[in-house]
């Protein structure tokens, strides 16, 4: 099997497992947003007069294949493909021959790694704000609907001040939707488009058109100058990890408040059957394992 950067020399695979370790497992998740960003790359490149229209049909056409069955579940990225980026280049080429090697025109494994992962983020991110968003419309509701019911507020375990549903509910749906606008504001960082940077010069010797990648992924900008993708690797990432941590923190607090407002002891409020799991030994008893687990999450 030849990797992407293999000149022909063996590797050891020790070395190949103990530098690959888990990113072909983890690639897999990243294998629709690689074929989208390599469909554009190669549609540019036949703009610029790089492949011919005939290959680039092949192109498109035995990606979204590969795709599709990676969908079935017929294929996955697995040791020896290393990664998702030498999966598709080795599996497209089988289908199609050399035409698939050409795809790999004007781009390197840094650029391709980035914009799958951008690309991903940006969906990740978005699902997770919606998310978010409706956990906070969920509360807002309970609000107008028993907002008027008063409820002890606590501090440190203690009844503290009077207080209600609707302060109770309010508060953590405005922290929610704070976290929404946090994770939305990621964006300015992962909507850069990075293709066509290349190991991090660019491609002097090459015509490509980092603006016609960048309109076929509708990304708002290109990544400039150039040299800046490579110095950027891990920041989009972190930024959105570091939002998706507070998030988990204020529901991680929200679950508190429900685990002890559902005890028989405080008794305010009630879940449906269906929301919690039974005890193997004493029938009487349902658990709120769902908040449980988010509340455990939280840390991890």
């Amino acid at each position: 099997m030849t990797r992407l950067w293999d000149k022909g020399a063996p590797l050891d695979e020790r070395v190949l497992r103990y530098t690959a370790g888990d990113d072909h497992a983890l690639d897999n998740r990243l294998v629709a947003y690689d074929v989208r960003a390599s469909i554009a790359h190669a549609e540019m490149l036949q703009e610029c007069g790089l492949l011919s229209a005939a290959e680039l049909d092949a192109i498109r056409a035995g990606l979204r294949e590969i795709a599709e069955s990676h969908v079935r579940g017929e294929w996955s990225v697995t040791l020896d493909l290393e990664d998702g980026q030498t999966a598709l280049e080795t599996l497209l080429t089988r289908r199609i021959g050399a035409a698939g090697e050409r795809l790999h025109v004007g781009r390197s494994r840094n650029d391709q790694v980035l914009v799958a992962i951008r690309l991903y983020l940006r969906d990740a991110v978005e699902s997770l704000a919606e998310d978010a968003r409706r956990v906070a419309a969920t509360l807002e509701a309970l609000a107008v609907e028993q907002g008027h019911i008063v409820i002890p507020g606590y501090t440190h375990m203690q009844q503290a001040m009077p207080s209600s549903v609707a302060l109770w509910a309010r508060g953590f749906a405005a922290e929610i939707l704070d976290d929404v606008d946090a994770l939305r504001h990621t964006h300015r960082r992962i909507l850069k488009n990075p293709l066509g940077s290349a190991a991090g010069y660019g491609t002097p010797n090459l015509p490509v058109d980092r603006e016609g990648t960048r309109l076929r992924l509708d990304l708002p900008e290109n990544h400039e100058p150039v040299t800046a993708v490579q110095l950027s690797r891990g920041k989009a990432e972190a930024e959105a990890l570091f939002q998706v941590a507070l998030l988990m923190q204020d529901l991680g607090r929200l679950a508190s408040d429900l685990l002890l407002f559902y005890t028989r002891e405080f008794g305010f409020v009630q879940l449906p059957e269906a929301f919690t799991t039974g005890s193997s030994i004493m029938p009487q008893k349902r658990n709120p394992d769902v908040f449980e687990l988010v509340r455990g999450r939280t840390a991890t």
